[in-house]
């Protein structure tokens, strides 16, 4: 057996994970329709719609003389949908015939009807009297920029840092015992003697009324003070503790003494 023995947890695929779902908040702000633009030039119109952050996503040629008018249509609550949406309402262009166009994909909150009465109210004087040029902007981002901000907070603290790799390396030749933690912007680490180490143990919690049992593998100072090898108590490692506290005490001489149990 060589002079260092380490142990490390997954780094990489917390990396993918984060930041795979900082790519989809970016892609809520990017890619999801939530606003519209309508814009004539006497009976030539365009529809455009557009992203959180105002990046066109379609356009939709018009004319005034297709159009019957525009109306307001409400949404109701509707139980047997698998993602049940709030009431709404939106405003919809209505064609002489086919479907009606609706100006935003989605349906604004109930108390934004107000404004939407007055969109609703300058499209049909401009298709009334088609002349010059008109234009009207109806911006919902607020359930989008709501999502797509926790998401990507989420995210960004699990790159900056929730999501660490904590590392163990004993160095017989160094005679230390290291801990130390890496994120994406630097690392730190803390160095002991072997010397200065008496044992390692685990620690045990109970959880759920004493049903549930915790460890966590901890260093034991020859002062006293504990310190310990991981942060977080889990239910389904022990076993992997252990042998991780055996295989140190058979390279370097730590003891390893089981938990006591309450």
């Amino acid at each position: 057996m060589g002079g260092r023995l380490e142990y490390h947890n997954g780094f990489t695929g917390k990396l993918i994970f984060f930041g795979l779902l900082l790519l989809g908040a970016v892609s809520l702000l990017v890619a999801v329709p939530s606003g519209g633009i309508l814009s004539f030039v006497d009976d030539e119109g365009m529809l455009i719609r557009e992203s959180p952050i105002g990046a066109p996503l379609s356009r939709h040629p018009l004319r005034a003389d297709s159009l019957s008018g525009a109306v307001l249509r409400e949404s109701r609550a509707r139980r047997e949908r698998a993602l049940p949406a709030p009431p709404g309402v939106r405003v919809e262009l209505q064609p002489h015939s086919g479907e009606p166009i609706p100006l935003t994909l989605h349906h604004g909150a109930l108390n934004r009807r107000s404004e939407l009465q007055q969109i609703q109210r300058a499209i049909n004087a401009h298709l009334d009297t088609p002349r010059g040029a008109f234009t009207v902007r109806y911006q919902d981002h607020r359930y989008v920029l709501a999502v797509a901000g926790l998401l990507g907070g989420f995210a960004l603290y699990g790159l900056l840092w929730g999501a660490p790799q904590r590392r163990l390396a004993v160095d017989r030749v160094r005679d230390r015992l290291s801990l130390g933690r890496r994120w994406i912007w630097g690392r730190r680490q803390q160095d002991w003697p072997l010397a200065r180490i008496d044992h390692t143990t685990l620690q045990v919690r109970y959880r759920k009324q004493g049903r549930q049992r915790q460890v966590r593998p901890l260093l034991v100072l020859r002062d006293g003070t504990t310190v310990p090898i991981l942060k977080d108590y889990s239910g389904v490692a022990e076993k992997r503790h252990r042998a991780m506290l055996s295989d140190i005490e058979q390279f370097a001489g730590l003891p390893f003494r089981a938990p006591e149990e309450g």
